[in-house]
């Protein structure tokens, strides 16, 4: 099935023939655990690496969309669901996200986030 393959190493987007099996989005991503991230005014799901994070180097990178509230870290895949919740191909033409994409190095990611102390009062409230 038609998926969409994004390399933030080689800051690429392109078709990947995917068979079905989740095993093989865990390899293509580079991941042991993987996530999806969903857009409510996207019919498209977007597998990355839940643990991307967890293992940051100088040469880690990230990739964003315009309709992502931050970066996310390493590659991912485009799919599509099902109304069983199955795993189904895209049809997104892949130049909506060559044309909208964005790669990042870690320093560039580090560098735009905002941190916030909060406060543990605020914390024990919640």
């Amino acid at each position: 099935m038609r998926a969409i393959f994004i390399d933030s190493k080689n800051e690429t987007v392109s078709e990947w023939d995917y068979d079905g099996d989740y095993k093989n989005i865990q390899k293509k991503i580079g991941c042991r655990v993987f996530t999806v991230v969903g857009d409510p005014d996207s019919p498209d799901d977007l597998f990355v690496d839940d643990e991307g994070l967890f293992s940051l180097t100088p040469e880690t990178k990230f990739f964003s969309l315009p309709w992502l509230a931050h970066p996310l870290c390493g590659n991912g895949v485009v799919l599509r669901c099902d109304d069983e919740g199955e795993s189904i191909e895209t049809t997104t033409e892949l130049d909506v996200y060559r044309d909208a994409i964005s790669f990042h190095d870690v320093n560039e990611v580090v560098a735009e986030c905002h941190f916030q102390n909060v406060d543990e009062e605020e914390v024990k409230e919640i």
